[in-house]
């Protein structure tokens, strides 16, 4: 239980690390072509 609440506070932390990366990866391509950004999401 412990475990798994460090490994999800861990994730959470790479998350919003990467977070503002993936929103303006997401920004760069949805200006292209918004469909097949969101196939990959």
């Amino acid at each position: 239980m412990v475990k798994d609440c460090a490994r999800a506070r861990a994730i959470m932390k790479i998350i919003t690390a990467l977070k503002p990366r993936l929103l303006s990866f997401i920004d760069h391509h949805n200006s292209a072509q918004p469909e097949k950004v969101f196939s990959i999401i």
